[in-house]
């Protein structure tokens, strides 16, 4: 077991959920790219697939204009998420993206009060856009609650399986589990394409139970930094008796292979 008072990985790892970029309700602890690498080698992060929190925000649009400004002289280390939504614009960017060589990777994000449902009727478009281009994308369990935390709006799990359902193909990664989802994450992985980060999986045992159930291929390392802290879900990890095969698998090895099927 590693020290409790100095972990650091020890294994190739790449963060699959980081948000960057400040928001209103929201300020984040670094305010550069520099900052952010500064915390990501302080526990053995290597890389880091980033979004920029005005797409949560704002816009996917806008967001996605900010993100441009983190990724230029670190293209080595962080890999660009955008993100997308089923506004006509939102297609169109990332089809740009897409064409410039730019794109692999996509995120979903909708919450508040007047979120859209992920319907196919509404989404349908970019999510066959997303199949045929064989796109991998993110989508949050988490953000079923507006940004002052305080309304709870109708959960989403319903209208994903059964979205998701009507995609076998596309490769999804779902992103903020918790225990309050432990009744779905399984009928969820039943779904031949889909994964789950871990960055909020905190039922005890579960993991390794998952492991055991569904394989380590379909488990990645992911912080939710910095709406959560990039450690202790890495530690966990680290500290339950996975061999260094199963920790590769899911600290750097799934989020490759995801990602690699998304380049053209």
């Amino acid at each position: 077991m590693p020290n409790e008072l100095s972990f650091k990985a020890h294994l190739p790892v790449i963060d699959a959920n980081v948000g960057v970029g400040h928001v209103n309700y929201r300020p984040s602890p670094v305010d550069s790219p520099e900052q952010l690498l500064v915390e990501m080698r302080r526990h053995g992060v290597e890389r880091a697939v980033i979004h920029h929190q005005h797409g949560e925000a704002l816009s996917a649009v806008t967001g996605n204009d900010c993100l441009h400004e983190w990724l230029e002289g670190h293209e080595e280390v962080f890999i660009p998420q955008w993100m997308a939504s089923p506004e006509p614009d939102s297609l169109k960017q990332l089809q740009e993206l897409r064409a410039a060589g730019k794109l692999n990777n996509v995120r979903i994000h909708d919450s508040g009060a007047a979120r859209i449902p992920f319907v196919d009727w509404v989404y349908g478009d970019l999510l066959e856009w997303l199949q045929q281009e064989r796109i991998p994308v993110w989508i949050s369990l988490h953000d079923t609650w507006d940004p002052t935390w305080t309304v709870r709006v109708s959960t989403p799990v319903t209208e994903i399986m059964d979205t998701l359902r009507a995609f076998p193909d596309l490769v999804t990664v779902l992103v903020g589990a918790h225990y309050v989802h432990s009744f779905y994450v399984r009928p969820l992985l039943k779904l031949p394409n889909t994964h789950i980060d871990l960055s909020r999986y905190e039922v005890l045992r579960e993991m390794e139970a998952l492991v055991t159930e569904f394989g380590a291929e379909r488990l990645l390392y992911g912080s939710f930094y910095p709406r959560l802290a990039m450690g202790p879900i890495l530690y966990y990890m680290h500290s339950v008796g996975f061999d260094d095969a199963t920790l590769k698998t899911m600290c750097s090895g799934n989020l490759e292979r995801i990602l690699a099927g998304g380049e053209r």
